[in-house]
């Protein structure tokens, strides 16, 4: 009997001892899990916030720099500038009546600066030239030209100077012409700033010869500030035959006060004549340094209709009086009645 209840006892102990294992485990097994949620609760938090890569960088950071850069590049091309190439226009030298001898005084030079403009591209010079006397036939003659070259031409024939071969011409009267085309290779280097032509007469049947005159062809190119274009109506008539062969055309009728004239062309008609207009005219302007007055300028072109193209010095640019007149004085023409028909002006603001 007593050692029953000792039998018993020990089964419940044993019984209760598993029972608080069992429970024991479970509790352990319970917190456990507790731990591993709080765990994957953290990691959740911090992915949370955005990972930066370049895959995502905010779109719009290009976009603005591109956006910067298109409008530089804008400013940059905002200023105007208009190329001006009137061909085929000629300029002259009138009455030198220089005399020529072919023992003595063989040569007549002459600043380039007087017959053409630094950007002009001269493409050739004629001569004219007749017997001293007025009335010797001169024969065969041998006439010879050189001009100023700039000191990278490679063409030159001596320092600083080019010279073609002579040229004989034979001459059964009073009067005599000879024309020299300035070679393309040669015209991008004559120095017209400061350099000289030359003509100079070798020999002919007579001892002497006067030069009359030289026409010198050339393109006028030049690029100039443009911000915009006028075409004034004129229909200004004048008559060769009459002693007043001027036209005036008021500045203030070109132009503002707050624009620069950079160049203007005058359109002609001629009637009355040769099928041909051939046109000498210079041009004038009051500036606040006195009358500006441009070299004589001699144009030919086929038909009836001519420009007369003028392509304005920046010292006489800044100085133009608006209250005064252009002024354009004709010469000489072959037709007896001219009409200035327009003129166009390219201009700038003044700055």
């Amino acid at each position: 009997m007593g050692k029953n209840k000792s039998s018993m006892k020990n089964t419940v102990f044993i019984v209760c001892f598993i029972a608080m294992a069992v429970i024991l485990l479970l509790i352990c097994i319970f917190m456990f899990g507790m731990t591993d949620k709080g765990d994957e609760s953290t990691i959740s938090d911090d992915t949370s916030y955005p990972v930066v890569t370049e895959d995502t960088l905010p779109v719009t950071s290009e976009a603005e720099i591109t956006e910067t850069d298109t409008e530089e590049i804008t400013e940059v091309t905002e200023e105007k500038t208009k190329s001006l190439a009137f061909s085929d226009s000629n300029s002259e030298l009138r009455d030198i009546n220089a005399v020529l001898d072919k023992e003595k005084n063989k040569t007549y030079r002459v600043n380039l600066s007087e017959i053409a403009d630094e950007w002009d591209v001269i493409t050739s010079f004629t001569f004219y030239f007749s017997s001293a006397d007025g009335i010797s036939n001169m024969g065969l003659t041998k006439i010879g030209s050189g001009v100023s070259v700039s000191e990278d031409c490679p063409y030159a024939t001596d320092e600083l100077w080019y010279q073609p071969e002579d040229f004989s011409i034979e001459n059964q009267g009073t009067q005599s012409m000879v024309k020299w085309d300035i070679p393309e290779d040669v015209r991008l280097y004559i120095n017209i700033a400061d350099g000289k032509l030359m003509f100079g007469y070798w020999w002919s049947d007579i001892d002497s010869v006067k030069l009359d005159r030289i026409v010198c062809e050339k393109m006028s190119i030049l690029n100039v500030s443009c911000d915009g274009e006028k075409n004034i109506e004129c229909k200004k008539q004048l008559s060769y035959s009459e002693t007043s062969n001027v036209i005036s055309v008021p500045v203030r009728d070109l132009i503002s006060e707050n624009e620069t004239i950079q160049s203007i062309d005058f359109s002609f008609t001629g009637s009355g004549g040769d099928s041909k207009c051939d046109c000498s005219a210079y041009f004038s302007v009051n500036t606040a340094e006195g009358v500006y007055t441009s070299r004589i300028a001699g144009v030919q072109e086929s038909g009836n209709v001519f420009n007369l193209a003028w392509i304005i010095p920046e010292d006489v640019l800044k100085n133009i009086d608006y209250n005064s007149d252009f002024e354009i004085n004709i010469m000489e023409s072959s037709v007896s009645e001219l009409t200035l028909d327009k003129i166009r002006v390219q201009w700038s603001e003044k700055k």
